[in-house]
């Protein structure tokens, strides 16, 4: 029983975000905690591939949640080795709103559930931003704090939707100093593999939203807890999103 409490436990503080995108997939277990092997060539689903997310009939439904923001679907398909995540919800706020706090990385320590501690925009353009963002795990679970460094680009779609699309960008390569204070000294491990997207779409029911995430979390946590801490934490990841558009959608003197 004791264990049981402590799995369920680490579960609810592995959580994401992409922006928040850390839900967790699947992957093998490793002998310890450790930065994952160099790798001659990207394995299947390493790379964004932006054709598998959009495929609806590659993706198997998996479980349902009744959130705030209302029942969000979960579905599930691997590409390779590596196990994605979709989460699917309806609501009322405009796919423009939904967008705005999907790339307001600078917000998201204070209107996720995930135990973020922090939320950095690094680098900014025409079209994109980079961040860093932190995720705070207690030493009691005895797994190693992760981090990493996404690039955002938000995206118009032509039906009056909006996107907004992440890849990895390796902190060593991109930025040497912040891989030095939270990679090299231990503190942390970076997450080897990340990129996904939220889609709003305007639906007959309202915006139609749908969460895609693709991520190796690196390590040793075993493949059976990353697969269940990732499907009971996505709606939570998906539900924050929303909740925090429609709070600002209110006028002011109906915000909480």
């Amino acid at each position: 029983m004791v264990c049981t409490t402590v799995h369920r436990s680490a579960m609810r503080h592995l959580r994401s975000v992409f922006v928040l995108a850390i839900t967790l997939p699947v992957w093998p277990a490793a002998a310890a905690e450790g930065p994952a092997p160099a790798a001659a060539e990207a394995a299947p689903g390493e790379t964004a591939d932006w054709k598998v997310l959009a495929d609806t009939s590659s993706w198997e439904k998996v479980a349902t949640r009744d959130t705030d923001v209302g029942q969000v679907e979960v579905r599930h398909r691997k590409l390779g080795e590596l196990h994605c995540l979709q989460g699917l919800v309806t609501t009322n706020v405009s796919p423009q709103a939904l967008l705005d706090v999907a790339q307001d990385v600078k917000s998201a320590k204070r209107w996720t559930s995930a135990p973020l501690t922090e939320s950095v925009q690094l680098k900014a353009g025409p079209g994109w931003i980079e961040y860093e963002q932190y995720l705070d795990i207690p030493d009691w679970t005895m797994v190693t704090d992760r981090y990493w460094v996404l690039r955002g680009e938000p995206v118009v779609v032509d039906d009056g939707g909006r996107r907004f699309r992440w890849t990895r960008v390796s902190a060593q390569a991109a930025y040497p100093q912040l891989y030095e204070r939270l990679s090299a000294s231990g503190l942390a491990l970076e997450v080897p593999v990340n990129w996904g997207e939220w889609f709003f779409t305007p639906g007959t029911g309202g915006t139609d939203v749908r969460y895609s995430v693709c991520t190796d979390v690196g390590g040793s946590i075993p493949a059976w807890l990353q697969k269940m801490a990732a499907q009971r934490t996505l709606p939570d990841t998906v539900a924050d999103l929303v909740k925090e558009a429609q709070r600002r959608a209110l006028p002011a003197t109906q915000a909480p």
